[in-house]
């Protein structure tokens, strides 16, 4: 990302006006949480280009992540109009819709993508997460199973079929149980951001492991952070001063 960053003010220097550039800087932002200037750039991309899909896409999913549900839904439509074809931008519309828990309308938009091209891998990772939500425990594990095959990810895939059986065997909590115990091992010789077992305990309602494993993925700055305000799972533990206390940190001040 400083990489990125040094990038984009050289291409700046040289040209003010490219849209483009802009929205590469949002990027550099937003990994930094710097609120104000993440969302500036965005606008002053669009502000140059009015018809730029990529950056009322990006924009429209990552307002959605702080939790701008309207605006994001608004811009994310956007996109879609402008390339109805782009297959991430559906996707993602179907993303934005879920986050802002409009389920149903956001189900319809996924399968549309799906009927689209069946062999895009991304749209199963966020069918997967909207049946978890719904608490469609076998959907969840055959759309996780479908994005890691269709991804060619044998980690995941691996995950996934470690997973199932203890399902089927011993119900939701132990399957969650076993996916943190994975992520644990994995992360002893890859990188796992720890937002991804913070979430794991929080959907066992473990506010104390959740948050201990929140404090780590916001020392390491992970991409989950920027997220926090809108994951269902922890919705229970928002009025802990903990918890209030990290998105503070984050820079969560609407």
């Amino acid at each position: 990302m400083p990489k990125l960053k040094e990038a984009a003010e050289k291409a700046l220097s040289l040209n003010e006006k490219l849209p483009e550039v802009h929205e590469a800087l949002s990027q550099y932002y937003i990994s930094e949480w710097k609120w104000a200037d993440w969302e500036r750039e965005h606008r002053r991309a669009l502000e140059l280009d009015p018809n730029f899909a990529a950056a009322h896409h990006w924009f429209g999913l990552e307002l959605s992540w702080i939790g701008r549900s309207d605006e994001a839904i608004t811009q994310s439509r956007r996109a879609v109009e402008l390339d109805p074809l782009n297959l991430k931008f559906n996707d993602n519309l179907g993303q934005v819709l879920v986050n802002a828990r409009h389920d149903d309308e956001g189900l319809t938009q996924l399968n549309k993508t799906i009927e689209m091209d069946p062999n895009f891998a991304g749209t199963y990772g966020d069918l997967s997460t909207l049946y978890r939500y719904q608490g469609h425990y076998d959907l969840w594990l055959d759309a996780l199973k479908k994005n890691a095959t269709l991804n060619d990810s044998q980690e995941d895939l691996a995950l996934v079929n470690e997973v199932q059986p203890t399902y089927k065997q011993s119900g939701y909590k132990a399957a969650v149980n076993r996916i943190i115990e994975l992520y644990k091992k994995r992360r002893e010789h890859s990188y796992i951001d720890p937002g991804f077992i913070a979430e794991e305990y929080a959907f066992l309602g473990d506010k104390d492991h959740a948050l201990e494993w929140l404090e780590k993925a916001y020392q390491e700055k992970t991409d989950e952070m920027a997220s926090l305000r809108i994951r269902r799972c922890y919705d229970f533990m928002r009025s802990d001063p903990r918890y209030k206390d990290l998105e503070r940190r984050v820079g969560y001040t609407w």
